[in-house]
């Protein structure tokens, strides 16, 4: 079972089973990261290595705040589970899936429109402005799955369960390396093979995540769920 309990048994070996996953998830992340940018590197060479590099840049502040709000549905969401509340519960996620909904699709549409005005903003190299935009590109196409990821992985380890995303970022990472190399040096992508490697993996990681809480007959989902209900959500966002 990979669900947590936190208010049976031993707090800190609960803790501890919830904690490493996460920490591993982490780690792994940034292994995926690091072997992504050798492939990029070595298979497509300096430019397209810069070309990447320079689009995390201007990626990072759209993808970190998505991440931030994901995230933080996970407060409401093991309180919930906490007080065993599962019309609360159900009503918190619906709500999450709404507003993560809204802001994929706002932050897709600013960075397909924006990617180039603020390379060449930034003053980006004429040299590296059509890989960027290439690779930005569909990397802001595929969003909503990037925010399909981390709302799905955050509603999991809300409710204690810290394993399957781990399991799902495992597999996607693995495949992601696979997908780079074949696209890279076998099909002959160019740049736009990372970047469509990066959304397959990543949608591969939502199905194993999704299915995860399929399973979970408790969190069936009806339409009154869905109602737009801020009084559960917002009160993380009060300042």
């Amino acid at each position: 079972m990979n669900k947590i309990d936190f208010t049976k048994g031993s707090v800190t070996k609960s803790f501890l089973i919830f904690f490493f996953p996460m920490l591993f998830s982490n780690i792994l992340q940034q292994v995926y990261s690091l072997a992504d940018m050798v492939i990029i590197g070595k298979g497509l060479g300096d430019n397209s290595l810069a070309a990447v590099g320079n689009f995390t840049t201007f990626s990072f502040f759209l993808t970190g705040f998505i991440m931030g709000i994901t995230n933080g549905f996970s407060v409401n969401i093991s309180q919930a589970c906490g007080e065993q509340d599962l019309s609360k519960l159900k009503e918190i996620i619906a709500s999450s899936i709404k507003i993560s909904a809204v802001f994929g699709v706002l932050f897709s549409a600013v960075g397909l429109l924006l990617l180039k005005p603020i390379l060449q903003i930034i003053q980006t190299d004429d040299k590296l402005l059509n890989d960027c935009l290439t690779y930005g590109y569909i990397i802001f196409s595929g969003l909503l799955i990037t925010v399909a990821y981390n709302l799905l992985s955050s509603i999991l380890r809300g409710m204690g369960d810290s394993r399957t995303p781990l399991f799902a970022i495992g597999v996607s990472s693995a495949l992601n390396i696979i997908l780079d190399l074949l696209l890279i040096f076998l099909f002959k992508f160019g740049v736009s093979g990372p970047a469509y490697a990066t959304i397959v993996s990543q949608l591969i990681s939502v199905v194993i995540c999704y299915f995860r809480l399929h399973r979970m007959n408790e969190l069936k989902i009806n339409k009154r769920d869905f109602i737009f209900n801020f009084r559960l959500v917002t009160p993380l966002y009060n300042f």
